[in-house]
């Protein structure tokens, strides 16, 4: 049974915690595509209150409040209707499009971290991700030759890409702003 964080939203759809630390949930191969929480924060469960989703309908949409690592050989279907992390999403290892896929309503994260990947060649299931508010960093990914997925977003303080297929830098939607470092 997969169990997902409940971050009670307020009705504009902007989350709030009532713990005090950050839970983290960890899908990899050991842990057969299922999430679990570690930390203080007590919540568990999902809410929908004000929340859209840009991918495909979702029934439930929901917000991370936390840190999310995913590692190679993960299944992501349980975040198809995932639309924000507050903290960092962690993806290590190999993992194509298809693999990556429940990401793809995901329209927000402080920290998007890409790493070691030698297999995905397009990042499709980050078409309507909007925001990296403080980081986003794709490294060790040599197949990664397609970042044009990337054209709706609107901020990142900080864009890395390093050591990946790509012949030139991505376009980001037209109302792009806030990069202090690339």
């Amino acid at each position: 049974s997969t169990t997902e964080p409940n971050v009670p939203t307020t009705a504009s759809g902007a989350a709030s915690s009532s713990g005090t630390g950050d839970g983290v949930a960890t899908t990899g191969a050991g842990s057969s595509g299922s999430s679990s929480e570690e930390g203080s924060s007590g919540d568990t469960g999902s809410s929908t209150t004000g929340i859209e989703v840009c991918g495909p309908p979702c029934e439930d949409p929901w917000v991370m409040q936390g840190d999310l690592t995913i590692s190679s050989g993960a299944s992501t279907e349980q975040y198809a209707c995932l639309t924000q992390v507050v903290g960092t999403l962690a993806i290590s290892g190999d993992a194509d499009a298809t693999a990556l896929a429940g990401l793809r309503n995901l329209q927000e994260v402080e920290r998007l971290r890409l790493e070691f990947n030698s297999v995905l060649t397009d990042l499709s299931p980050f078409a309507c991700l909007e925001h990296a508010h403080e980081q986003l960093s794709i490294y060790q990914a040599p197949a990664l030759v397609d970042a044009s997925a990337l054209a709706g977003l609107r901020s990142a303080a900080y864009v890395s890409f390093e050591q990946t297929g790509l012949a030139a830098l991505p376009g980001f939607s037209p109302e792009f702003s806030g990069l202090s470092n690339l």
